[in-house]
């Protein structure tokens, strides 16, 4: 029988988007796990996390997730983590489930639990695998193992820690995260999804999580691009015309960063030109983020600089 047995109750997290599901078990110890899941930009939803920790529970006398015992039990096999604080996070309409486990130690992983043919889990794990070979200034999650298990696809990471202190990501780190990316020694890599909720300030540097989208591929400014515009559009942070001053605008980050990775500057034009016009751009999951970039496409195509 396992610690996580005697902890009673999970409890959902209010005031997260309806999008999302997040459960964990009660205390302090299950708000720091539900905050490896789930990273809240929105002031209410930060308050309602951390009023939550302390109020008594009314909720679940158990996890909804499925496969939870059998999570637990195999987290327990593979790493030697005996998990006392748990939280899950589930995207509706999926099949993927997330699972922080944490224990007496301080120690932690990640859980992702998908179907079988969840391609973005596969491709995130070959590409933890095959960046552990890199030297980089970057900081990934350690993969403690990936596979097939009772027709799921799962992947098994250590907890990135942050560090203590303010830890808010800005431009500036993006671009330095971008410029790490463009120049790994095995090649140019391309994230996919570089955010501010998937950069982590952690005592060693900078670390980057949830490589499902990446691919190695030569692709300027794309990281970059992506940062600028889900900040932009999703945070609230500037308006378009300000989105595309940032990639290409005289001394921007956008050509600071073409020249940090040994490009002309002023191609940075033509390289946010490739991005706005990709096929995705027609099929953006967020409609806020399809709006935003049309009306960056329409900008650049008036005043390319």
């Amino acid at each position: 029988m396992h610690a996580l047995d005697q902890r009673g109750p999970s409890r959902r997290l209010p005031l997260t988007p309806r999008r999302l599901e997040v459960w964990s078990t009660p205390g302090r110890a299950g708000a720091a796990a539900a905050r490896v899941l789930y990273q809240p930009r929105h002031r209410a939803r930060v308050a309602a996390r951390n009023v939550a920790r302390l109020l008594p529970v009314t909720s679940h006398r158990s996890f909804p997730a499925p496969l939870f015992e059998q999570v637990v039990d195999q987290v327990t096999e593979l790493t030697g983590i005996e998990p006392t604080a748990a939280a899950a996070l589930h995207v509706r309409g999926t099949d993927r489930w997330l699972y922080a486990l944490t224990g007496a130690d301080d120690r932690g992983v990640v859980v992702k639990v998908g179907n079988a043919n969840d391609e973005g889990l596969a491709r995130e794990a070959s590409t933890l695998a095959a960046l552990r070979a890199h030297q980089s200034s970057l900081q990934v999650p350690v993969l403690r193992w990936h596979g097939q298990r009772d027709d799921s696809f799962a992947l098994v990471t250590d907890i990135v820690k942050r560090r203590k202190g303010p830890d808010g990501v800005g431009i500036e780190d993006a671009r330095t995260a971008a410029c790490a990316l463009a120049t790994m020694d095995g090649g140019f890599v391309v994230h996919g999804d570089l955010a501010p909720w998937n950069m982590i300030p952690s005592p060693h540097g900078l670390a980057l999580v949830d490589w499902e989208k990446s691919r190695f591929a030569h692709d300027p400014l794309c990281d970059l691009a992506h940062y600028v515009i889900r900040v932009g559009a999703l945070l609230n942070k500037w308006r378009p015309r300000a989105a595309v001053r940032h990639l290409v605008g005289e001394e921007s980050v956008g050509r600071r960063y073409l020249c940090d990775i040994g490009l002309e500057p002023e191609s940075a034009a033509e390289h946010l030109r490739r991005y706005l016009e990709r096929p995705t751009l027609r099929t953006a999951t967020s409609s806020n983020i399809r709006r935003y970039e049309i009306e960056m496409a329409g900008i650049l195509s008036s005043n390319p600089t």
